[in-house]
């Protein structure tokens, strides 16, 4: 469990360039944990393939919906209404505490850039 924490937390400060705050990671953990369980879940309500399910499932909390599939029993229409509430909240909370980090890094390599600037204007007139 450390190294996928530590990759995706590597993963972030490359993208970001700052470290994800906490939540995160437990937010990213537990949307695939709903993909997971949407996929499992439709492939014995439904018959469908693992595939099949695996895009039905990511359709769902992304709010796509091509209508390609579709859940055809009453038991499979309220887990997809269990999926969609859980999924599409967590989905909007990690994509908007992404969103925010990439703020917050590009604030901090901003700052730098003034930091440097400022330090060369200051070298320039005492030199």
């Amino acid at each position: 469990m450390k190294i996928v924490t530590w990759t995706a937390t590597h993963l972030h400060v490359r993208l970001t360039g700052v470290h994800p705050p906490e939540g995160f990671l437990a937010g990213c953990g537990s949307l695939a944990g709903i993909i997971t369980i949407g996929t499992v879940g439709y492939h014995y309500l439904e018959g469908w393939s693992y595939l099949d399910s695996l895009y039905f499932s990511a359709a769902t909390v992304t709010t796509v919906g091509y209508g390609d599939l579709y859940p055809t029993s009453p038991l499979s229409k309220v887990f997809t209404l269990i999926i969609m509430f859980s999924g599409i909240g967590l989905g909007f909370y990690v994509l908007s505490t992404f969103a925010g980090s990439m703020l917050r890094g590009r604030d901090r390599r901003l700052k730098h850039i003034e930091e440097m600037v400022e330090g060369m204007r200051e070298k320039n007139k005492t030199g």
